[in-house]
C-alpha cells in the first residue's frame, strides 16, 4: 500500500518561500530519495501545497521525519496523508 502525504505550508514572506522552492528543486530528490512522488502546488504568494507519496507507511514516517528537518522557517504548516485510489496522468 501507498502512503500519499498532502502538507500544507505558509511561510513569513513571498522572499521566503522563493528561497525554499529554489533549494528544494535543486535537492528534493536527494533529501526524499524514497519518494515516488513529489510535487508543489504555490496556492498564494506565500504559500504551498507539497504532495508526496511513498511505497509503505514505514518509508513515509522516516521521510516525514526529514521534512521536519526544513520546517524550521514556516509560518504555520498541516499535513494529511491517505493512500492513492487513482492515478491518470496524461
Amino acid at each position: 500500500m501507498n502512503v500519499t502525504r498532502i502538507h500544507s505550508m505558509e511561510f513569513e514572506t513571498k522572499k521566503a518561500l522563493k528561497k525554499r522552492m529554489k533549494g528544494y528543486r535543486k535537492q528534493a530528490r536527494e533529501q526524499f530519495p524514497e519518494a515516488e512522488l513529489l510535487m508543489t502546488i504555490r496556492t498564494s504568494p506565500r504559500s504551498i501545497l507539497a504532495i508526496s507519496a511513498y511505497p509503505d507507511q514505514e518509508t513515509a514516517d522516516t521521510n516525514f521525519a526529514n521534512r521536519e528537518k526544513f520546517m524550521h522557517k514556516v509560518k504555520d504548516n498541516w499535513f494529511m496523508e491517505g493512500s492513492v485510489d487513482r492515478l491518470q496522468l496524461n
